[in-house]
């Protein structure tokens, strides 16, 4: 009869190291399994995933090189977004289109600034952010 104390120290090292091995494979499994059970879940929600993501970016830079077709369809109208802010060096509001470095329009109080951008917000089908004099949202549309 064989006794486990007959077995050479290698044949444990081999067989522990072995079934670690076999343990770190099927927790990778686990890993990847859950992950891609993830990924179809945000599908289902609407969500986009990396690959979405991904794809979408290279959809974007194949239609940047890609030239212009004659029978292109109307682009979508994007929505515009005025924010209303104090400036710090001179203490007046000003009225900025969203990602614009100038100031439509600079005004002494911050009423007169609203007034001005409802005009401007509904001749343009825009909305309005006002921001408090620190810089934080007050409001966030208008």
């Amino acid at each position: 009869m064989l006794s486990l104390l007959s077995i050479p120290v290698w044949a444990w090292i081999a067989g522990g190291a072995g079934l670690a091995a076999l343990i770190i494979a099927i927790i990778l499994i686990c890993v990847f399994a859950a992950r891609k059970k993830k990924g179809k879940t945000a599908e289902r929600k609407g969500e986009s995933t990396n690959e979405d993501v991904k794809e979408a970016a290279s959809q974007q830079k194949n239609a940047e090189e890609a030239p212009a077709k004659q029978n292109k369809k109307p682009a979508e109208k994007q929505y515009k977004v005025y924010h209303i802010s104090k400036r710090k060096e001179d203490g007046m509001w000003q009225i900025k289109a969203a990602g614009a470095e100038k100031a439509i329009k600079r005004f002494k109080t911050q009423k007169e600034a609203i007034d001005y951008c409802k005009t401007l917000a509904d001749n343009q089908d825009a909305g309005i952010m006002i921001h408090k004099e620190d810089g934080s949202f007050r409001k966030l549309t208008y």
